[in-house]
């Protein structure tokens, strides 16, 4: 009995020590990280690219976040219980070991005393490039040619460090890991052979200021490109299908954009070539034929207008062939204006479907409509064209109608014929700065209302010629034995000759 009290005597005295609504000291959280250890070594070490999982529990709390740190000294909040890490290699090294520590934040501030710890193995993994072949010219070039190739690492695109290119044998070009476009010009197009080549980057088409070797003018060359990482690690070359590289011939260049020649009589690639080889001498003929795919522009800026900048002068003709939802004429020309404005010499020869004001508003998006809008505005004599369709209306030049060279601007022209009653012409107004070259004789059906005006010429601000337009389809025009011949040589011999 006297045992039982002083058990009951001391119990009362225990709960004494313990006032009622007393607060118990504050449980530190406790972490864990989902893998205690990742155990691989060599190869199967982990990529740089590491998803990580952990969580945390308090007894008498909840967790509000957690700290994060690579080194145990410097910590980063967060809320999340997961994340996906991108891990650096030191230069030079393919493999490393990344310590990782999470310690849990409770209600109250308070974080867990024993992080949780995990040591990361990861490599390197080598980098990748490929060519896209899509965006590659074709057999033949005309001296340029671009190059565009898509470069990837498992590891982060940034760890690329340098990008390198071969033309054929040559040695290596290195370039900043950024790059991913390229155009090659020959240093001398004219001299056949191995030569160096002038490197652009990107599509502005930046000059670099060391030259690759290895190019052959006259010849069939390979390209070569792979990819350095900052861990020293090499992509797997990929190489260009073979490619010849045209020489450069003339100081002219002919583009042939006219496909719907019906004779031999309205056939501009045989009355045009015939004229300009008589009037001028040798030039470097260029086709383009959308129906076969035959030199059709796959990368237009930079690689047209490096190439059009080799020659003095390029003459230009084309009917209604369409790219890419545009006439030809007007997909090159933003390529035209800079050449101009970089003191080139231009011939364009070209006819215009109906124009319309604007796109009309039913306008298909897979159909082409000329508007004046078209950028062919602003880097032509022309100003716009007539809009007007009432009644079926058009303009015609009948056949044995003149065009007349306008007696203030061109005194020096030659007089021409229709040989073909050419119908739904093109005369247009000219801009204010052009000077009127040729009127055409029009006939208007149907009380057609516009302008006669069939070709011009723009000065540059040193008084030279530096552009000639047409807007019909000379062609039809060559009633006259050699007016053709005498029009072509007084441009590009006499008009150009500077």
């Amino acid at each position: 009995m006297m045992r039982v009290l002083i058990i009951s005597f001391l119990v009362l005295i225990a709960l004494s020590g313990c006032k009622k609504g007393a607060l118990l000291d504050n449980q530190v959280p406790d972490t864990k990280i989902y893998l205690d250890t990742i155990a691989l070594e060599g190869p199967d070490r982990l990529n740089s690219v590491v998803t990580l999982h952990w969580s945390g529990t308090d007894v008498d709390g909840f967790i509000k976040g957690y700290d994060l740190s690579f080194d145990g000294l410097t910590w980063f909040f967060t809320t999340r219980t997961d994340s996906t890490f991108i891990f650096s290699i030191s230069s030079g090294s393919d493999t490393a070991d990344i310590p990782f520590y999470v310690r849990a934040v409770d209600n109250l501030g308070m974080s867990d005393p024993q992080p949780a710890f995990l040591n990361i193995p990861i490599r390197n993994t080598p980098p990748t490039v490929a060519f896209d072949q899509s965006k590659l010219a074709g057999d033949t070039v005309y001296s340029v040619a671009s190059f565009i190739w898509n470069a990837e690492d498992i590891d982060g695109i940034e760890t690329l460090d340098s990008v390198f290119i071969r033309i054929n044998n040559g040695n290596w070009y290195g370039l900043p890991a950024e790059v991913s476009f390229l155009t090659l010009v020959p240093e001398n197009p004219s001299q056949i052979g191995s030569t160096q080549a002038k490197v652009y980057r990107d599509e502005a088409g930046i000059l670099q200021s060391a030259k690759a070797d290895g190019l052959v003018v006259g010849g069939m060359n390979k390209v070569y490109v792979k990819v350095k990482d900052q861990g020293n690690a090499f992509s797997p070359e990929d190489s260009t299908p073979s490619f010849y590289v045209r020489p450069k011939t003339s100081d002219l260049l002919v583009i042939d954009a006219y496909k719907n020649s019906v004779s031999a009589t309205q056939n501009p690639d045989l009355i045009y070539l015939d004229a300009i080889a008589g009037g001028y001498g040798t030039f470097d003929y260029m086709p383009v034929d959308s129906a076969s795919n035959l030199n059709v522009p796959v990368i237009i800026t930079p690689t047209l207008f490096l190439m059009y900048s080799l020659y003095d002068k390029v003459v230009f003709y084309g009917d209604n062939v369409i790219y890419k939802n545009q006439l030809l004429i007007e997909a090159l020309s933003s390529v035209f204006k800079k050449y101009l404005d970089q003191g080139g010499k231009l011939l364009c020869i070209q006819s215009f479907p109906r124009a319309y004001p604007e796109l009309p508003s039913n306008a298909s998006s897979n159909s082409y409509y000329f508007t004046l809008q078209s950028p062919v505005f602003e880097f032509s004599p022309m100003d716009s064209v007539s809009t007007y369709s009432t009644n079926n209306a058009q303009a015609r030049i009948p056949i044995d109608s003149l065009l007349v060279p306008d007696p203030a601007n061109a005194s020096a022209f030659p007089i021409l014929k229709c040989s073909s009653t050419v119908t739904g012409a093109d005369p247009f107004y000219a801009k204010a700065n052009a000077e009127v070259l040729y009127n055409a004789q029009i006939l208007r059906v149907n009380n057609w209302v516009g302008p006669n005006i069939a070709g011009a010429r723009i000065r540059n601000l040193s008084g030279q010629t530096n552009q000639v337009f047409f807007s019909v389809e000379l062609q039809n025009i060559n009633g006259i034995s050699g007016s053709l011949q005498q029009l072509f040589t007084t441009i590009l011999s006499n008009e150009f000759n500077w």
